[in-house]
């Protein structure tokens, strides 16, 4: 089931447009974008890159990692699959892919580029 982001009509996925208002996602390669407006956002995406430099080197990002993942381990023992709205790098959830091999993990951004840094943690560089 789908809502559809401009009229919140409720269809199947396997339709490809909103039967009500008639908006259908866009697709970039492979990557479905939900809504292509960025104008209420207050973050840069030029900022993901400098982002993923400092990921592997600053003590927080990975202490919230490791305190994600084991919060999933013990709440949620038996998860097999997650969806991180905001992924931005990947860092997190390329971290949840490291301790729970077995979940289907999918990833959201607004950002097509915090996308693309993504996929290349889980598929490396094209």
């Amino acid at each position: 089931m789908i809502s559809c982001c401009r009229c919140q009509t409720e269809y199947l996925s396997s339709e490809k447009s909103c039967p009500n208002c008639g908006y259908a996602a866009e697709f970039n390669g492979d990557i479905l974008l939900w809504s292509s407006e960025l104008d209420d956002i207050n973050y840069k995406a030029e900022s993901l890159t400098f982002l993923a430099e400092q990921e592997d080197n600053y003590f927080w990002f990975e202490a919230r990692r490791n305190l994600v993942a084991l919060c999933l381990k013990r709440f949620f023992p038996d998860f097999s699959s997650l969806l991180e709205v905001g992924c931005g790098t990947g860092y997190l959830l390329s971290g949840i892919a490291l301790t729970s091999p077995n979940a289907d993990l999918y990833a959201s951004d607004v950002f097509i580029e915090a996308l693309n840094l993504t996929a290349k943690k889980f598929l490396g560089s094209p």
